[in-house]
């Protein structure tokens, strides 16, 4: 059932391009990129993201439930699972053609007796940590993991990747690309050819790709994965000289406004109290929408382009704002609490630093169940 609110979600897919090419010229001319999409492109919706970004050479999700939902919606290019096999799901990979990453012998004999039993053969990619301490194997591991790889034939390893922890510490970052080159080096002695090499994140394809110094192998093909900049975020660290586009405009209305004297408790828990006549605002938004409920009394949000103080405690379905100041201001006026208005606006950034979170996290909570609205234009 489509649900009737006043409150949508608009996702610009103008901006979402944009963004893809200012990030693209930033990666050597040889690298292909991969557009992270993982956890329904961080709230923005995967299929539409995929199916808008027309120019990634392949695109990467979490899980393999999400890569399914990309083929079912008719995404052609690579899709590699970035969580890798969950056991029982083999028959998905196969049937939709997506790539596991690889980082478990255990695992790796599993999925290659399910295919040999079925004369079948299945592309994979092996995750080496190189400082990430999450997924993949380890540098001092990698010979064993690679000598008991090569005997499974049914299984194809066409690439090697790994995740930079930490790419705005140049030396940390540095680290881990000297221990990636190193297992490059030990990856092709096992299985030669062109492969396909990635680490870059969005930090580092800013940089130029993240190798420093280091020149990338003739003999492969190197990829940007490119995540939260692709949403028009920008990640710690970086210089802002690449003009990224907010994709993600989340807008409401007032459903009711009221004037109430000074001295008025508002909302749970008499937080905030008006400290003259107030006129004071409810927007239907609240935490079960994924607006934190720790931005009470601390974040403001956009009505006729002017900024408009959030009052009060968030509430499940409904916040408070205090539109005193504008007497213009009437039932069913545009609230934007992310992205712009008039001029004004409301970055991702600046709602996470209030928080106490990261963009990511701003974008991956806004709630499933608020409309989203495609937009081609800006």
């Amino acid at each position: 059932m489509k649900r009737i609110s006043p409150t949508e979600v608009e996702i610009h897919l103008e901006a979402l391009r944009w963004n893809y090419r200012q990030l693209r010229r930033r990666l050597p001319k040889s690298f292909k990129t991969m557009a992270v999409v993982k956890s329904d492109a961080y709230g923005h919706g995967a299929v539409a993201v995929a199916k808008g970004l027309r120019e990634a050479d392949a695109f990467g999700v979490g899980t393999i439930d999400e890569g399914v939902e990309l083929r079912r919606a008719g995404i052609k290019k690579p899709i590699l699972v970035l969580l890798g096999l969950i056991e029982g799901s083999e028959s998905e990979l196969l049937r939709h053609r997506l790539t596991p990453v690889i980082y478990h012998l255990d695992t790796a004999h599993r999925l290659n007796a399910w295919l040999r039993a079925r004369h079948r053969s299945l592309d994979v990619q092996v995750k080496v940590d190189t400082g990430m301490t999450r997924l993949g194997v380890l540098p001092s591991e990698l010979t064993q993991f690679l000598i008991g790889l090569q005997r499974l034939k049914n299984l194809c390893p066409v690439g090697l990747l790994s995740h930079l922890s930490d790419a705005s510490h140049a030396d940390f970052t540095k680290k881990q690309v000297d221990a990636f080159f190193q297992s490059i080096e030990l990856f092709h002695q096992f299985f030669p050819g062109k492969k396909m090499l990635h680490i870059a994140n969005s930090l580092a394809t800013m940089h130029g790709g993240g190798l420093g110094k280091r020149s990338p192998d003739s003999q492969a093909e190197w990829m940007g994965r490119l995540g939260i900049a692709l949403y028009g975020a920008y990640p710690d660290g970086v210089d802002k000289d690449v003009s990224l586009r907010p994709v993600m405009r989340w807008r409401s209305r007032l459903v009711s406004l009221k004037r109430v004297p000074k001295k008025t408790f508002v909302s749970y828990g008499r937080t905030y109290r008006t400290h003259r006549p107030s006129r004071i605002g409810v927007v239907p938004v609240g935490y079960a929408d994924g607006y934190f409920r720790n931005l009470s009394n601390r974040a403001e949000v956009l009505i006729r382009g002017k900024r408009i103080p959030i009052v009060g405690r968030v509430c499940m379905d409904m916040m408070m704002v205090d539109v005193t100041r504008d007497p213009e201001i009437r039932i069913g006026d545009e609230v934007v609490l992310l992205g712009r208005q008039q001029g004004a606006e409301i970055r991702a950034e600046e709602l996470a630093q209030l928080a106490g979170t990261i963009s990511y996290e701003i974008f991956c909570r806004v709630a499933a169940r608020l409309p989203r609205r495609y937009l081609e234009k800006l």
